[in-house]
């Protein structure tokens, strides 16, 4: 059995999937600063009423 120390590619694929990997947690993971929440509104545009809508479906157009 031998064992990959000392081969680069193991070290590079190693280091690439663990990269890969972290960039996965992360999106799970909660922000730490949520002023720079590129999803969330601020301002103004936090605080506006969405328009209520009679159903919750949506018409594309008429049949009549």
């Amino acid at each position: 059995m031998s064992f990959p120390w000392n081969d680069w590619q193991f070290y590079c694929v190693t280091s690439a999937a663990i990269w890969g990997g972290w960039i996965v947690v992360r999106q799970l993971l909660p922000s730490k600063d949520e002023k720079n929440c590129p999803g969330c509104a601020s301002g103004s545009a936090a605080q506006a009423r969405k328009p209520a809508s009679s159903s919750g479906f949506v018409t594309i157009g008429d049949r009549g």
